[in-house]
């Protein structure tokens, strides 16, 4: 492996570890009903929203995904900035390494694995057939 090859792949896992860091701190990940019924698709996503703009572009790299600005407002009566992710399989990709890696833990780790947990008994409830009971029991 080349000297800049090394270089590189460092400087890739330097750029992960802040975004992973930035998410921690400032990030949520939920799950969202989408959609009317009776056709109510539970999608899980993440975000971080703040008032730096550089901040949010390191995350917005990591998943390819957009800046925008957010209908929150920062201290200084600014509009904040925001990026996101939608869909099981993309957020799972994006966050699942940071978990592994150990960079995701505690209280956001726990938001996650919630999360995911709520997304399948959404799923569960809304695309079979089951009592309106059963339906206020995931939410």
């Amino acid at each position: 492996m080349e000297l800049d090859d090394v270089v590189e792949e460092i400087e890739r896992e330097i750029a992960s570890a802040l975004a992973a860091g930035i998410f921690r701190g400032e990030g949520n990940v939920r799950c969202v009903l989408a959609g009317k019924r009776p056709r109510i698709n539970p999608q899980l996503n993440a975000a971080v929203e703040m008032c730096d703009k550089e901040s949010v572009e390191r995350v917005a790299r990591e998943w390819q995904s957009r800046v925008l600005k957010s209908s929150g407002r920062c201290s200084s009566g600014e509009k904040a900035w925001r990026t996101s992710i939608g869909g099981i399989s993309r957020v799972r990709n994006a966050l699942g390494d940071w978990l592994a890696r150990g960079w995701l833990t505690g209280e956001k780790a726990d938001e996650y694995f919630a999360a995911v947990a709520k997304c399948r008994r959404a799923r569960e409830v809304f695309l079979k057939p089951a009592s309106g009971k059963r339906r206020r029991e995931v939410f």
